[in-house]
C-alpha cells in the first residue's frame, strides 16, 4: 500500500498551477521534491482534470517531456484490444507509448515507486 495522500495532495496542486499557465519544468522539479524517492500512490488519485481536459500524467509528460508527449499522442502504441473510442482522455489510458513516458519520468527520474 503507497502514499495515497500524497498523491491526493500533488494533483490538484499540479493541475491548478498548469491552467493557471504558471507550471514549468523548473517548478514542477520543485513541487515534486518532497514526493521523489517515495511510494506516492496514484490511488489517491480523485480524476482530476485541466481545464484543456488532461489528466494529472499528462500535464507532467506534457510538462517535463513536451516533444516527446506530442509525439506518443501522435503516434500511440495501443494495448492490444485497447484502441480507445476517442475522447477519452485522448486515449491516454490505452497507449502504452504514454504510460512508458510517464513512468520514464515518474519512476526513471524522480524515483517514485
Amino acid at each position: 500500500m503507497g502514499w495515497n495522500a500524497g498523491y491526493a495532495a500533488m494533483e490538484p496542486s499540479v493541475i491548478a498551477m498548469y491552467d493557471t499557465g504558471a507550471l514549468t519544468k523548473e517548478i514542477l522539479e520543485a513541487v515534486m521534491e518532497p514526493y521523489k524517492g517515495s511510494d506516492c500512490d496514484s490511488a489517491g488519485s480523485r480524476d482530476l482534470l485541466a481545464k484543456d481536459g488532461l489528466n494529472v500524467e499528462q500535464v507532467i509528460c506534457k510538462v517535463m517531456e513536451p516533444e516527446k508527449y506530442e509525439r506518443v499522442m501522435k503516434h500511440p502504441v495501443w494495448y492490444e484490444g485497447e484502441e480507445p473510442e476517442s475522447g477519452h482522455h485522448h486515449g491516454w489510458f490505452s497507449n502504452g507509448a504514454a504510460h512508458k513516458l510517464f513512468w520514464s519520468i515518474w519512476n526513471g527520474h524522480w524515483e517514485i515507486c
